[in-house]
Order: C-alpha cells, then structure tokens, then sequence
C-alpha cells in the first residue's frame, strides 16, 4: 500500500508512510529470512518489547554511560517467571504435544524466552503443531459469529478480524482452545498512540514524520471502534473497549508466510492460497511471540514433513539462563516504536524521513539549473509521470548504505534534478521511441548530476540539523541522569528521548557520509 492510495475499510482509512503502512498490511514473515550474524564486537543490544518502554531503561543507561551494550548471547542470567499464567502457559503447551527448550523470564524489567539448557546453533528452540496456532490463513468461515456479525468481520482489515476473533475467544473464558495463552498475554500496553500530548512533543520537537503518523493511527482506531461497536452481537457488553488491546496484540505478536501458513503439504498450500478474498495468512503462533526482537538474529524456521510439525531453530550458541532472540524483519524504529512499543539501539535498519524536501528543493532549484532546463513546475511533472513524487515527498536517509541514502530517494532526486541534456542522453541510450521510466535513474546519469544530487541533499540535512532543538549529547545525558530535564521522567519520556537520540544518530551518520562524497565540509 502506497501514500494515496489508501484502504478503505468499514468507514475507515488506513493511510500512512509506505514503509509503516506496508508493515501494518504484512508483519514479520514465517519463514525467518536467513542473514548472517555480524561479528560480536558489532552486535547491538538485546530487544524487548513485552513489558511496554520499561525495557529501554537497562539497555540504554548502559550505552549512554559509555558501557558496550550486552551481546545477542549476552551477559546476565534470566529468572524465570513461577507466575500462576506462566505454568499454565507452559502446561497448556506441553499438553499440546508443543515442546520447547525455553522458558519465559524476566531480565530485569524486560521479559523475554530463556535458555534452559545449552543451545548451540542449528538445535531446535520450539516445534509445535498447528493446532497450538491460532491460524487466520486456514479459516472458512468467521471463527466468531457468535460474537460480531460475521459478514462485517470478512470486511475489516486482517488485524481487527484477528482482534475481535481474540476477544471471542477471551469471553469464553477456561472454555476456549487458547484460554492459557490469552491469560498470558499482557493486560494493558504501552504504545506511543496512548501517549499524552507532552510525551508526543518530545518526538515532534527532532522528528515530526512519526507524530503525525502516530496520531493518523490513533484516528483510524477511533473509527474503526466506532464502526465496529453496532456489529457487536451484545452490544452492551464493554468488549468494544477491549478492542483496542487486542488490535496492538494482533499487530505485536503475528507472523505471515508468503504462501499462506498452510504451507505444511502442497494441498494446505494450494488451499490457502485460493481462499476466499477476506482470508489473511496471518498467525499468532503461542510461545514463538514471546522471543524478543534482534536485528542481527536469523533463526531458522522451517516444516518437519516427518512429524507433521512447525520448526524454529537457532542461529547461535547460547548458554543455559541466556535471552534468545528472534528477528521481526529488517524495519525502522519508526515501526518498532509505534507497532512494538520499543527502540532498538543502533538498528541498521534505522531510517530519517527528511521533511519538505520537494518544497526546499523548489527554493533552491534556481542555485542549480541552467537557464535552458526545463522549470521546475515541468521537473515536478516528470517526477509524477515517472511515480516518484512520493519518494521525494517521503525522503528517506539509511543507516544500509553506503551514502546513506535510498535508491528510490535517489532515483527521485536524479530525476528531478536531470537538465534537458541529461535527459536527451537517456533518450538516446534507451532508444528515442522507448518511454521513460523510473528504473532509468537507478544508476548514475553523470558526474554533474550525481554531484549535485549529494550537494543538495547534504544542505537540506545541515538545515534540518541545525533547525532541531537541542542534541545529541543532551538526550544521552538526559537518559544517563545527568541533564537537564531529566529528574522524575516516566517510560514514555525516556523511550521518546532514547527514540530521537536514535535518530540524531542517523542523520548525523548521514551527513558524515554526504559530506564524505562531496567533500564540502566548509558548509559546516
């Protein structure tokens, strides 16, 4: 899904920033893509998200004392957690025919899954049938229409039709199939789209981009709620309050596969795939969610033909006590933040949406073109023909590449900036009949306008940078305890403050690299 080109849904519109928008429209995928680990001394810290912002404080009072962040196989032992949910949690799932070499734990004020044994790399960490699944790919009918009308249930989006099916299953109390695993589940969430207007403040003052998408999110639920409450089935029961609960649980703690979770055999394969159009293959797969999150983690997932059963298996070593952890996908803390509730320290998959670049680029298009090239007016125009308005609307700085930039942010700004030249050039190469396309400023056109490219994108960055109030050091000494501002700060402070941090780091990465390929360090 694309910017303008929302959703609708039950009088309600999914719109967002592609990258967040996609995210919501297809979690992290079973199976795991295999990565290869980075070397030790590179691993960031771990990250947890079970417990709301809480799990911020540990790992980020270590990076901003200058301590080195645990490793993925890190430092410190789990204490595993006797609660009376989690043996029944654990009973249920054995009972299930589940097995499992990890136990839930808490590790500090994070929870997460824990070794109980030594692991080493390739050992199996879960396998479990089906039936523990709670499987949206293999459903021919509404699982709950004894609870919301079941023709608006196939109308709504994959994760309110898993939230409302979770609800069903929640009212049915010890009688359900998954009672364990719903009572284990968190009762309350903390996520930015709850937060108070000040704690959004603290996000908006370095990066605006995730505010105005955390209060179009916290729109949508309002209509969403709205539309859904008169499709209840007992619509004086206060369930329609619980909804939003169990929308944030679908959108944490699912997985997808590409060919429908029904992938065991090619007959479950073929028949999810040729399912009626409302059915998802969306999964809430019980004790594979409560593995916390690190990017540089890769387990291994995979089907046991033999034993009719689903396979997670580890990457690395892990000693008994130790956190494991699984991998949500290669997503910003952008997502993380808002899906999740949390940041991960250092994400090579962090990103920094520089905002208004189309209208800055307008101001300063006179500095760099030619009286002969076209006008900008015309330049915007290409750009739209071309569909890459957007990616110059929502530019995009990386932590991946080389020069930290986007190739679709790229591709956009080539165009934009391409004198008529430049563009005869093209034509020529590609032949004067062939049409243009935006895979034609996938590479370099010249020198000159490579050139130009990074001299105003290294402008625009300087400007951001020095627009944000405050800095870096600020923020870490604010996290660490010693600045200004920092005394009584609640989680949602410190995980707003540890998120902007995250992203002065990325534009500051960003900028070393511009200036780097300009060497235009005298716009300091």
């Amino acid at each position: 899904m694309h910017r303008g080109r929302a959703i609708a849904v039950v009088g309600c519109v999914l719109a967002a920033r592609p990258a967040l928008a996609a995210f919501m429209q297809q979690p992290p995928p079973l199976p795991l893509s295999k990565r290869p680990a980075a070397p030790a001394a590179e691993r960031s810290g771990a990250r947890g998200h079970r417990s709301g912002p809480a799990r911020n404080a540990r790992l980020e009072a270590a990076a901003a004392g200058g301590v080195e962040a645990p490793a993925r196989t890190g430092v410190g032992h789990g204490v595993e957690d006797k609660s009376a949910s989690a043996q029944a949690l654990n009973q249920w799932y054995t009972d299930a025919g589940a097995e499992t070499v990890l136990k839930l734990a808490h590790f500090g004020e994070m929870r997460g899954m824990m070794a109980t044994r030594e692991i080493e790399a390739g050992d199996e960490l879960l396998s479990y049938p089906r039936e523990v699944t709670m499987d949206m790919s293999r459903l021919t009918d509404c699982p709950c229409t004894s609870f919301v009308d079941g023709a608006y249930w196939k109308s709504c989006l994959w994760f309110v039709q898993l939230g409302l099916w979770l609800l069903a299953e929640e009212a049915k109390g010890s009688a359900s199939a998954w009672a364990p695993y719903i009572a284990s589940l968190p009762r309350s969430l903390s996520r930015p789209v709850d937060w108070t207007e000040g704690q959004l403040d603290m996000l908006a003052a370095v990066y605006p981009p995730i505010v105005k998408d955390i209060k179009q999110q916290r729109r949508e639920f309002k209509q969403i709620l709205a539309a859904t409450r008169p499709r209840l089935v007992n619509q004086d029961e206060p369930d329609i309050d619980r909804l939003e609960w169990a929308m944030h649980i679908a959108l944490s703690r699912t997985f997808h596969s590409s060919g429908g979770y029904g992938d065991s055999a090619p007959e479950h394969r073929d028949a999810a795939q040729a399912g009626p159009a409302w059915r998802s293959n969306k999964v809430l797969v019980p004790t594979q969610d409560l593995i916390n999150h690190n990017s540089h983690a890769s387990p291994k997932y995979s089907y046991d033909g033999d034993r009719d059963r689903f396979v997670l298996s580890s990457d690395a070593d892990y000693a008994a006590g130790q956190q494991v952890y699984n991998n949500y996908g290669q997503v910003s803390n952008d997502i993380l933040l808002q899906c999740y509730g949390f940041v991960e320290l250092d994400n090579p998959a962090d990103t920094f949406c520089l905002q208004n670049l189309t209208a800055w680029l307008e101001w300063k298009a006179h500095k760099h073109h030619r009286s002969s090239d076209t006008d900008t007016a015309a330049r915007l125009k290409r750009l739209e023909h071309l569909n890459l308005t957007t990616h110059l609307n929502d530019a995009h700085l990386t932590m991946e590449n080389v020069d930290c930039v986007s190739l679709p942010t790229k591709q956009a700004l080539r165009a934009f900036l391409a004198s008529d030249q430049d563009l005869a050039e093209l034509r020529e190469e590609g032949g004067s009949e062939a049409p243009m396309t935006a895979d034609d400023f996938c590479a370099p056109l010249n020198p000159e306008n490579e050139m130009t490219m990074f001299e105003m994108l290294l402008e625009h960055v300087i400007d951001t940078q020095r627009a944000m109030p405050g800095s870096l050091q600020a923020d870490t000494k604010m996290l660490s305890g010693d600045g200004e501002g920092d005394g009584g700060m609640s989680e949602e402070e410190r995980t707003a403050v540890l998120f902007r941090r995250e992203k002065r780091k990325v534009i500051a990465h960003a900028r070393e690299r511009l200036e780097h390929n300009t060497e235009m360090k005298w716009l300091k």
